[in-house]
């Protein structure tokens, strides 16, 4: 009898073309199909005493003061610098960057300040260098980034449950009583009613830093969600808390993230729009730099505002500080040879003006070339896996936010590491699309890039 005809397989769309982006030999990115992984204990360890923890509870010995997310860091210094010394972590020119910038500040306060610098210094170097390197070092497998926006959300969500007793009902500091009892230590707050309810602070020791934590996790936690409603409620839950925060900062913050996100949903069909919108951007700040008097950093922190009396207050913060930053363009200068009249407080509220306060214009430069190394790094490869491109561009809408959101706040206390912390996720992020490489037997696996991923696994953010 003659053989019967093989019956043909029916595959699932997309399964032909990705049996052919793995041919042997050949390697895969780690994000295709990759496996949930828990983020590393150390991480979880000092996310948690930086978000639950409150600041009454430190470690007090006399006058020695030490919250414990600070100690936490000084245990990991060591091994995470050994680890780089080593080269066990692959240092890139964002990575120089970053060290550059922290070390340009360390120095450039101990030629300001002599030795009385070394103490805070050494404090700096913990909360930024440290932190970022430890996320450079810790972070190496994909299903750790999604496992990081996921305890950020989990610890969030305790703070902004205990905040809405704090801002509705008591309309008092129960947290931080609580832990004053406890410790014995009263940290002073400053008791602002705003919407008819007391500014939210929850277990942080200022309104802002609570409302700059939810804010800033909003977008790593939306582009992570693994699907609509996941996003729908945990979105919702943390831009209430960024609400309850009642601050300017961090609700322009969320409101930029949003917008981001809208924007890059409706213009997917335009081509090119990611070259459109940078020269866009340089048209837009070299027009504002050479016909506004307050130039392009001056008008975004005087427009992102919420109400005329913050508005008119940056404007004088932008005019005050700019002629001194010009007056000490190398290494800043000292707070206390801030110019401004007697009647403006000491509160710099421009994390921009602050840095060049502390470091000049070139540690500005640094930090701002490092935030655009790391985004073309994340944005080199156009055809990714989804979940990688969800994932970059959550960060990316993040720090854009920040960048922005920077010239209307400081930040200050648990927000300086915490800000530190989400460079190096952006860093460490853009370095495992091929780190982690999959060989078939067959052929040796070279560092050669791969075949496109199947239509399935294609990323569905465009680059432009």
């Amino acid at each position: 009898m003659p053989a019967r005809p093989a019956t043909p397989v029916r595959r699932r769309p997309g399964e032909e073309q990705a049996q052919e982006a793995e041919p042997q030999g050949e390697m895969k990115s780690p994000w295709v199909n990759y496996a949930k992984a828990p983020l590393p204990k150390i991480l979880v360890v000092l996310l948690a005493l930086m978000i639950l923890v409150p600041i009454e509870l430190s470690l007090r010995a006399g006058t020695l003061f030490v919250p414990w997310y600070r100690l936490v860091l000084l245990l990991i210094a060591i091994p995470v610098v050994m680890r780089v010394v080593t080269r066990k972590v692959d240092l890139k020119l964002f990575d120089w960057c970053i060290i550059g910038h922290c070390l340009w500040i360390f120095a450039a306060e101990f030629l300001k300040r002599g030795g009385g610098a070394i103490q805070p210094g050494f404090v700096f170097l913990l909360e930024s260098m440290v932190a970022y390197l430890a996320m450079r070092c810790f972070m190496v497998r994909p299903g750790q980034f999604a496992s990081f926006a996921q305890t950020l959300f989990l610890m969030l969500s305790i703070a902004v449950i205990l905040a809405i007793p704090e801002a509705m009902i008591l309309k008092e500091r129960y947290l931080h009583d609580m832990a004053s009892a406890i410790s014995g230590y009263y940290y002073r707050f400053q008791d602002d009613f705003r919407l008819n309810m007391l500014r939210a602070a929850s277990l942080f020791e200022h309104p802002i830093l609570f409302g700059l934590f939810c804010s800033c996790t909003f977008g790593l936690v939306w582009s992570t969600a693994r699907t609509s409603a996941e996003r729908g409620v945990k979105g919702a839950i943390l831009l209430f808390g960024t609400f309850l925060s009642a601050s300017s900062a961090p609700l322009l913050t969320a409101i930029i993230q949003i917008i981001l996100m809208t924007s890059e949903r409706a213009t997917r069909h335009i081509k090119k729009r990611l070259k459109i919108l940078v020269w866009g951007v340089v048209l837009i700040f070299t027009v504002l730099s050479i016909f506004s008097n307050r130039g392009p950093v001056g008008i975004i922190a005087t427009s992102l505002a919420l109400n005329p009396q913050s508005a008119y207050y940056r404007i004088l913060i932008w005019e005050y500080t700019i002629d001194d930053v010009y007056r000490h363009p190398i290494i800043g200068f000292l707070p206390e040879q801030w110019t401004r009249p007697w009647w403006m407080s000491d509160s710099l509220d421009n994390h921009w003006l602050a840095q060049a306060l502390r470091g000049g214009i070139p540690c500005v430069v640094l930090i701002l070339v490092a935030y655009y190394l790391i985004w073309r790094a994340l944005y080199k490869t156009k055809d990714v896996p989804a979940e990688y491109g969800r994932a970059r561009f959550g960060w990316s809408i993040v720090a854009l936010a920040l960048v922005l959101g920077g010239a209307t706040v400081a930040f200050f206390g648990k927000m300086q590491p915490f800000n530190f912390m989400l460079l190096g996720y952006g860093a460490a992020l853009s370095q495992t699309l091929f780190s982690e490489t999959i060989s078939v037997p067959g052929k040796s696996a070279g560092p050669r890039r791969p075949k496109r991923p199947g239509a399935a696994a294609r990323d569905k953010i465009e680059n432009g």
